[in-house]
């Protein structure tokens, strides 16, 4: 009995060193570099903890050491470890940074405009066909964009792209992109609310940058077309105005006193009348001749003021 307790006493002797000196399997780990090391599977390695025994994962994914693998690197290694069971593993993810669709629509922009179709194009802006494009780089990388290949249809504007990140140096991520440019112009809006009676200036004016979308209609594209009108309807600041929604301000109004001006070579003629519409400078409006009560179509000049149309023309003074 007394050898029997012997040898039990050391067998456990032995078992509790064996136990202090296992190294312990880590169950997840987070790795940098482009290698797994033998210290970042085990915990507690001292003399081989920089081995590499692995190929790291693309930055952002991430790889799972399996029981049977890491029995062979720690037999390999001597590392004081065995599996308990199959499901004895280690995940491994590398760290990374996404970089963002938005830096990918501006990289692509930046391409097609350099581009001799962009330059016909103007300003683009860019819809991709993918909701989120899957481009990862180190944590220690620039999350930039470059664009290896590109390819546009300037009728349509449709393209393909390869995209890598970082833009600069070596590649870590790559992909192809399909989408479509979009021109941008600039539109004259209100800067404040404007009402019907009200002239436009050129300081109530302000610009937005919109989608050239093939269906403007008749949305004024130019300042000058609304410096000097007043609207038909009230103008909401910020927003694009169409052709219809503005006129030029009434200078003569139905109904007001107006002088008659008839001139010719050798002579001019006033007389006094009253206008039968409204109109502004340039309009061609009736007005009544309160002296012989004859219809006559005249040019609104300035306030108070037209211009007879001359002897000749088809609208030449006719009985009321």
């Amino acid at each position: 009995m007394t050898k029997i307790a012997a040898l039990l006493a050391a067998a456990a002797l032995s078992f509790g060193a064996l136990t202090a000196d296992a190294q312990i399997l880590r169950s997840e780990v987070v790795v940098e570099g482009d290698r797994i090391l033998l210290g970042d599977v085990f915990d507690g390695i001292a003399d081989n903890a920089g081995v590499a025994v692995a190929q790291s994962p693309a930055p952002g994914r991430r790889v799972v050491l399996e029981a049977d693998f890491l029995a062979r690197i720690a037999q390999t290694h001597r590392v004081n470890w065995r599996p308990q069971s199959r499901l004895d593993r280690v995940t491994v993810s590398r760290a990374g940074t996404e970089v963002g669709t938005d830096a990918v629509r501006a990289a692509v922009a930046v391409a097609i405009q350099d581009s001799a179709a962009g330059r016909t194009r103007g300003r683009i802006e860019v819809d991709l066909d993918l909701r989120t494009v899957d481009l990862t780089v180190t944590s220690t990388a620039a999350a930039t964009v470059g664009v290896e290949s590109l390819s546009i249809d300037p009728g349509t504007g449709r393209f393909t792209a390869t995209v890598v990140a970082p833009a600069r140096g070596p590649v870590q991520a790559r992909q192809q992109v399909a989408g479509r440019a979009i021109t941008l112009i600039d539109l004259p809006v209100p800067t404040r609310r404007v009402t019907p009676g009200e002239v436009i200036s050129i300081r109530d004016i302000d610009w937005i940058q919109v989608r050239d979308e093939r269906n403007l209609g008749d949305v004024l594209t130019d300042a000058e077309a609304l410096i000097g009108q007043t609207p038909r309807r009230t103008l909401a600041a910020g927003q694009p105005v169409r052709s219809r929604d503005v006129a030029a301000p009434i200078t003569v109004g139905k109904n007001s006193s107006v002088s008659m001006v008839f001139e010719t070579q050798n002579m001019t003629l006033i007389a006094r009348g009253r206008a039968l519409q409204d109109g502004a400078v340039g309009d061609t409006i009736r007005v009544l001749n309160t002296q012989s009560n004859r219809t006559i179509d005249a040019v609104v000049a300035a306030p108070g003021l037209v211009r007879i149309v001359r002897a000749g023309s088809p609208t030449l003074a006719r009985s009321n």
